[in-house]
């Protein structure tokens, strides 16, 4: 008697279903990156922030990118979205804040953490937190 993990009729079901799998497409290549040096719309929400961080003794540098987010559960591409983001460095600590929108803009990622060995960060659900506990 041959014993196996699943049966025969389980394995015939299965390359029976492969037509019906999803097929692996190439994740489309950002418009702009980051790194490319564009200058971005301006936002007063971003302004403000930058200015509050600057007060506050932050090195501040704004980027700007355009590309597609991966859907929050399946990981497809979605929409096209224009991000800002406010990358705050001083000694011994980082955060970044990035607001992004197609056709309205918000606040998504709030994080700021410190340099290692600590270097966990500390995720904000919202910019009037973020702004009070980091920026100062």
């Amino acid at each position: 008697m041959r014993y196996a993990l699943f049966p025969e009729s389980d394995l015939a079901h299965e390359r029976s279903m492969a037509p019906y799998a999803p097929a692996v497409t190439s994740y489309p290549a950002p418009e702009v990156t980051s790194r490319d040096g564009v200058e971005g719309p301006s936002k007063r929400a971003v302004e403000s922030l930058r200015k509050a961080a600057e007060a506050h003794g932050w090195s501040v540098v704004v980027t700007y990118s355009r590309g597609c987010f991966p859907h929050a559960r399946t990981g497809r591409p979605g929409a096209v979205k224009d991000v800002l983001a406010v990358r705050m460095y001083r000694p011994g600590r980082q955060a970044v804040a990035v607001y992004s929108g197609g056709p309205t803009w918000s606040w998504g990622t709030l994080a700021a953490w410190d340099l290692p060995p600590e270097g966990l960060p500390t995720f904000y659900d919202s910019i009037t937190r973020f702004m009070d506990e980091v920026v100062g």
